[in-house]
């Protein structure tokens, strides 16, 4: 019996997804993508013996719904890989037909009501099972199982850690980042307002001060030292996860050291603004920042000037100014280069940051997680789990691809074998069936989680 599969989309997660997919000779993939070259490159680059176990299409979700709904029909389960707003629409089809659906994305609302439709069609759809959200998930579902089910201890403090980060051989740009996609998910997550326990209290961030919240981390001694800032709303997670003793229970975004202070100057300056300015079109960079920044001109003196002030730093001498110059300087944004106008200053900005820190060809990336759990035990002590994942680029592509890719497609052959009976809409929140996933990541995969335990 073949196996067939639906993947929706050909980005930068697919290829992995379908490459462990397409190891199995009874399992066939249909790619369908808006641009149908995209899909034919994929599955050649990707996919084993991809004339024999894959074809390609081309779909516009957007506007092709019966096309969908047809494509869907023919499968027997849809990985939705496109945008999360278009998971609703790809669920309601699998409702129509009958079909299980995988994503990796975040559980929306509307997806959450969908719960007992998919139960009364007896199909499971899926979802968070990447690594952020999925291996952390899977990570803090064993240690609490194991911790407060089986042995009684109580968790008292529980902090997720993650970041999607260069290698540390590759830090040559200020931000100490690079991208593999499109940098403006990135400036758009600046726009979120966070909300975590912490002291048992319920903490709130705004956006304004989100990056002003972060905190030193020393995570790993053979790391450079990382800060991280508060991801959202952690405070469901105290009831998803059971977290029932803990006062504290926070999910965060990691960064280098040195990152957060930079983005929070971009900001300040005002380049991430969405407002629609065709006026922008055809300017060279200097004039945009003399705009911002009420300059004299555009001569450099009277724009570092200008700049310092807006950054209010006062001490045009000090590290904090050097850097400030030093930064401006390397992204062009005191030259007279043309901006690659975008329609907004946050996507142009984002068009820049692009061009000057995409990964180049050789380049690695590293996915580096860190789950800290505070425990009482039942005998009245104390003690420190740290859980970490600390996975890198190889021949097999990006590490941010393999850690969301593989377990995106373990699951999938897991639900197709009727490994994963679950039936409905959830996420990897049981501990025998991330066990079984977790099993496959380390031993198939090679993607480890080492677990270290300090008494006190």
């Amino acid at each position: 019996m073949v196996h067939k599969v639906l993947l929706l989309g050909s980005g930068f997660v697919a290829g992995t997804t379908l490459e462990s997919l397409t190891r199995r000779n009874d399992i066939f993939v249909t790619v369908a993508s808006r641009t149908l070259s995209k899909s034919i490159e994929m599955c050649k680059e990707y996919a084993h013996h991809p004339e024999e176990r894959t074809k390609q299409v081309a779909l516009d979700i957007e506007n092709e719904h019966l096309k969908l709904e047809e494509l869907i029909s023919e499968n027997d389960l849809a990985i939705s890989l496109v945008p999360y707003t278009y998971h609703p629409l790809v669920a309601n089809a699998c409702l129509k037909y009958f079909k299980h659906m995988v994503t990796t994305s975040y559980i929306s609302p509307a997806l959450r009501e969908l719960n007992d439709k998919f139960k009364e069609i007896n199909k499971s759809c899926m979802n968070e099972i990447g690594v952020d959200p999925g291996i952390d998930h899977m990570i803090a579902t064993k240690i609490i199982y194991e911790e407060q089910t089986l042995k009684e201890g109580k968790i008292k403090s529980f902090y997720s850690w993650c970041g999607g980060l260069p290698h540390p051989d590759y830090l040559d740009n200020p931000l100490k980042y690079k991208f593999s996609w499109s940098p403006r998910g990135v400036l758009m997550a600046l726009q979120n307002r966070a909300t975590w326990y912490e002291n048992g209290q319920v903490q709130t961030v705004e956006p304004s001060k989100l990056l002003s919240s972060r905190r030193e981390l020393n995570l790993d001694s053979s790391m450079p030292l990382f800060e991280g800032y508060p991801n959202r709303d952690s405070t469901p997670f105290k009831e998803h996860y059971g977290l029932i003793y803990a006062n504290d229970v926070l999910r965060g975004t990691l960064r280098f050291k040195g990152n957060c202070e930079i983005m929070e100057m971009f900001i300040k300056v005002g380049l991430i603004n969405l407002e629609q300015d065709d006026k922008l079109k055809g300017k060279e960079w200097r004039e945009v920042l003399s705009q911002l920044t009420n300059s004299k001109s555009i001569e450099r003196d009277d724009l570092i000037t200008a700049l310092l002030n807006k950054l209010e730093i006062q001490d045009k001498n000090s590290e904090k100014a050097q850097t400030a110059i030093t930064t401006f300087d390397f992204y062009d944004l005191t030259s007279d280069k043309i901006i690659p106008f975008k329609g907004n200053l946050l996507d142009t900005f984002s068009q820049t940051l692009f061009e000057k820190m995409a990964y180049r060809e050789g380049e690695k990336d590293m996915l580096f997680m860190a789950n800290i759990f505070k425990i009482e035990t039942k005998e009245g002590k104390t003690k420190t789990i740290t859980a970490k994942l600390i996975d890198f680029g190889d021949e097999r592509g990006f590490s941010m691809a393999k850690t969301v890719g593989y377990p995106c497609a373990i699951a999938v052959k897991k639900i197709l074998d009727g490994e994963i009976s679950t039936k409905g809409v959830f996420g990897p929140y049981d501990y025998q069936m991330n066990e079984m996933i977790m099993k496959e990541l380390r031993e198939v995969e090679k993607i480890n989680v080492t677990y270290d335990v300090v008494e006190h």
